[in-house]
């Protein structure tokens, strides 16, 4: 493919750290893609807003010293949930192009009282992942951001943001399967299929632009 236009930052998800997205960072370079990877508080434990905060920093940092006008951000699992966030909180409009969730539960998903007995309670990030929560509801309540390109990837098998906890309203939505059960949510970001869906996305994107 012919050079991407925009910056394209990874950004992990629940318990889950730069490590986690080598993988996918390779297989876009590969492609064509400039990527980074966002470097968040410790495991994403901690409130969303702080990794939104420092996400937002990054990029910046890196479109200043890349030259970028725009970014694209592709998170996993709450990755996407804090990349939405930064896209239409903290960053200025128009800087950043698409997001992409994959894995991620734009809608809450139950599953997250797993994090909440694990952490006996102290994981804000579990807290904020339940359908309704005051974080979700202050990200959605003013309707899809129209200068935003969105898209949600999600799996089938996929127990903790099965397609449904995936959904986002205004999103392009893309429903895979074919993963192993029960461990879908972890194996999705390592996988090629993924890797070809977000490159599919990304260079769709381009085409709205």
């Amino acid at each position: 493919m012919k050079h991407h236009p925009r910056l394209v930052v990874l950004v992990p998800g629940y318990l889950a750290g730069k490590g986690s997205l080598y993988l996918l960072k390779r297989r876009l370079s590969q492609a064509g893609f400039r990527v980074k990877i966002a470097k968040l508080p410790l495991l994403n434990l901690g409130c969303m807003e702080e990794g939104s905060k420092l996400l937002a920093e990054q990029v910046a940092g890196w479109m200043q010293k890349y030259e970028y006008t725009a970014c694209d951000l592709v998170g996993t699992s709450i990755g996407g949930l804090i990349a939405l966030h930064a896209a239409k909180r903290l960053l200025p409009q128009g800087s950043i192009h698409t997001v992409v969730g994959v894995g991620t539960p734009f809608a809450g998903t139950w599953a997250s009282m797993a994090g909440i007995l694990a952490s006996l309670g102290h994981s804000l990030a579990a807290w904020q992942m339940l359908p309704g929560s005051p974080f979700l509801r202050e990200l959605h309540g003013d309707g899809p951001a129209k200068y935003i390109k969105t898209y949600s990837i999600s799996a089938f098998e996929d127990p903790f943001a099965p397609p449904k906890a995936c959904h986002l309203d205004g999103a392009e939505e893309i429903e895979l399967e074919g993963f192993p059960r029960l461990i879908a949510h972890q194996f999705m970001v390592a996988s090629q299929e993924i890797a070809d869906a977000v490159e599919d996305v990304l260079v769709q994107a381009d085409k709205a632009v």
